[in-house]
């Protein structure tokens, strides 16, 4: 059976946060898995990575609105190493989508396998729409990355999903549409049931729970999710699954 590492690989402090939380969260995290199999580690999500954290400003205007703010002892690289790890060890990289703050680290594993949906990978690398090139910082991968594109072809608990090879069959791509073109959840059956990495399909557990949230987070969300009304119905099915603990990447209440 897989064990399970949560890790935090970014420090991300949104403009405005600290002086109106009640409109903005003061910080948000980078939530990525550090999965142990059998054989080898694989990473679901990569947070932002070693250049990234050296120069932030080649991330963007995005990059300033989040406050990415230098952590380097955060990125998935280094917590490899703290846990005992070589980085070497990380065979494979599942990727929720390819934003930045998501995909940050490829670039610091060089010649693991990087499986992605092929809506996503077609996003980021074949779509002319302008707001897709501005999305996507292509600058990440200017090294012969081992691309895994997927179909979904599978059903997972009513959802399309796919089984990535030379992967454990307890991993499993969900298609979760609406924040990027090919956005996937990664589902992972453990000793305690089904846990489901619901990437950016939502940013803060109170809209699962229909609470109310930070105005300014809701504001963010219509601008960020590429297709909103998608990404709102795929919110819709999250609530109806039961017995599976479902979290996303940016929520730092549901890191504990």
């Amino acid at each position: 059976m897989m064990k399970v590492h949560h890790l935090n690989c970014a420090c991300l402090k949104p403009v405005g946060g600290k002086l109106f939380p009640s409109v903005l969260p003061e910080h948000i995290v980078c939530h990525c898995l550090l999965i142990e199999t059998a054989h080898n580690l694989v990473l679901v999500d990569s947070g932002l990575g070693v250049r990234d954290n050296q120069n932030p400003k080649r991330l963007g205007f995005m990059s300033s609105l989040l406050g990415v703010t230098p952590a380097p002892q955060l990125t998935a690289i280094e917590q490899v190493k703290r846990l005992g790890y070589s980085p070497s060890d990380v065979t494979d990289l599942v990727m929720t989508h390819l934003d930045f703050d998501h995909a940050g680290g490829i670039d610091d594993f060089l010649g693991v396998r990087v499986h992605v949906s092929a809506a996503e990978y077609q996003a980021c690398f074949g779509s002319t729409e302008l707001r897709l090139r501005q999305r996507y910082k292509t600058v990440r991968f200017d090294h012969d990355v081992k691309w895994q594109i997927y179909e979904e072809s599978s059903d997972w608990m009513g959802f399309k999903s796919a089984q990535p090879q030379a992967l454990p069959k307890e991993l499993v791509c969900v298609k979760l549409p609406g924040h990027t073109p090919g956005h996937f959840g990664v589902a992972l059956e453990t000793r305690d049931g089904w846990m489901l990495h619901a990437g950016d399909a939502y940013y803060d557990r109170r809209e699962l729970e229909r609470k109310s949230m930070p105005v300014g987070l809701s504001l963010f969300q219509k601008v960020a999710h590429y297709d909103y009304a998608t990404a709102m119905k795929t919110q819709e099915r999250l609530r109806l699954l039961e017995n599976v603990r479902v979290f996303c990447a940016h929520d730092p209440q549901e890191m504990p």
